[in-house]
């Protein structure tokens, strides 16, 4: 079931998720090394988390309580290839390995996992479920002449952030970490940066 939304719809709808997936990234960074930091980028935003959002709507559209568990297993696919892809693109352009999952059990390559794979497919299909169409109800519902001013601009600037930290990341071989800020001390042996 999909609707019929502007383009700036679409586009506000990308910024907005790429935040929302900066902040989930960051809880998970709190949880697992007790820090927030940039995740590679410069600005607050993760368009891969926008893009793969959007992605999922206009390929699949909404979950519907009869294609549940089809809709769950195509995103699981989705999200563990584009795992791989952007793990292999990094690894191969950027001459380093940006994240590994060899530590985590059902691991498939480096880049992905089973468990990893599942929680992604939850969160997904929950918000596709839950969330996305009142999300994107509330973003149309933004006036046009601000939308149209505002959603472009953004994307344009989330896509040039992300093109200039691959660059940079390729020039070091290494993860771009303009900052973070530690919030808990652990007790026991850090992870590796």
């Amino acid at each position: 079931m999909q609707m019929n939304f502007t383009e700036h719809t679409y586009f506000l709808m990308i910024v907005i998720v790429s935040f929302i997936g900066f902040v989930f990234e960051n809880l998970c960074t709190i949880f697992v090394k007790g820090c927030i930091e940039n995740r590679n980028l410069f600005l607050p935003f993760l368009l891969g988390y926008g893009a793969s959002v959007m992605g999922c709507y206009l390929l699949l559209g909404i979950p519907q309580p009869e294609n549940m568990v089809w809709y769950f297993t195509a995103v699981f696919v989705l999200v563990s290839l584009g795992e791989i892809l952007s793990g292999k693109f990094v690894e191969y352009f950027c001459g380093f390995s940006w994240w590994d999952y060899t530590a985590v059990p059902l691991h498939i390559t480096r880049y992905t996992s089973v468990p990893t794979s599942i929680g992604f497919a939850v969160m997904i299909t929950f918000f596709m479920r839950k969330c996305f169409l009142p999300l994107m109800r509330w973003t149309a519902a933004i006036p046009q002449l601000i939308a149209a001013l505002a959603a472009k601009p953004l994307f344009v600037l989330l896509l040039a952030d992300l093109v200039v930290s691959f660059q940079l990341m390729c020039q070091i071989q290494g993860p771009n970490d303009v900052w973070r800020v530690q919030l808990v001390r652990k007790k026991y042996k850090r992870l590796p940066s």
